[in-house]
């Protein structure tokens, strides 16, 4: 059998195998992808990929599939009649049809007017962040007060990779999707870069000043480092 033979067979082609979207281009590629697309797995191959060589394939990446198919599931979605967090409450999507755009908060609904349902994540973010915003902004003000830690300006930005920081100068980023967490949590981020100002660092003397005003510190940190991906990932 030669090399040729083991990737080729005309027949035995299938659409889908083990659960994954097959699907096979006649162009000149010879590249396999394997990607992860509106929450199934689809793999993309040449023509002449047999079906044996793929099964082997799929299945020594089971493992990479299952994990990203539960990230997926676990991601925030902004989608019509979907539950969409906000201070750790969850507010039910609405999409309502409308010529002029803006978003509304009434009980637990959140309703969205505009006049298509792509355009709903927009017109959402325009009123979500500037909520976010103020909210942030009071909350350092109240916590910053109520420890004695002081800062120079509060910043709250759009970061894919981070909750905060503090510069060497006292300033403290936010990141804006702190909104989407419970209030514990945004307060463990916030003293976090607050007793940056004091310990640049993360030393031992900087855990324990970090303690002295969130006794649950450790809780909070082990919840944000297993949950956060999903709501920074937002947006």
């Amino acid at each position: 059998m030669t090399i040729l033979d083991f990737f080729v067979k005309k027949k035995n082609k299938s659409s889908a195998i083990y659960g994954v979207e097959i699907r096979r281009s006649s162009k000149r590629s010879r590249t396999i992808s394997l990607k992860i697309k509106d929450g199934k797995p689809i793999l993309s191959c040449p023509n002449f990929i047999n079906d044996n060589y793929l099964r082997k394939l799929i299945l020594k990446k089971k493992e990479w599939i299952d994990g990203n198919l539960k990230k997926k599931k676990e991601e925030i979605i902004l989608k019509e009649n979907q539950n969409f967090p906000i201070l750790g409450k969850l507010y039910k999507i609405k999409f309502l049809y409308s010529e002029s755009e803006k978003t509304e908060n009434i009980d637990n609904e959140i309703n969205i007017f505009c006049k298509k349902e792509y355009q709903m994540k927009e017109v959402f973010l325009k009123w979500l962040i500037p909520k976010s915003e103020k909210f942030l902004k009071k909350r350092i003000s109240i916590l910053s007060k109520r420890h004695k830690l002081s800062f120079k300006d509060i910043f709250v930005k759009n970061y894919r990779s981070r909750w905060g920081c503090c510069s060497s100068d006292s300033k403290i980023f936010l990141n804006w999707k702190l909104i989407l967490m419970h209030k514990e949590i945004i307060d463990y981020v916030i003293i976090h870069e607050l007793t940056h100002t004091l310990v640049p660092n993360h030393s031992k003397l900087f855990w324990l000043n970090v303690s002295k005003y969130d006794q649950n510190y450790k809780e909070n940190r082990k919840w944000l480092s297993r949950n956060g991906t999903k709501f920074i990932n937002f947006g």
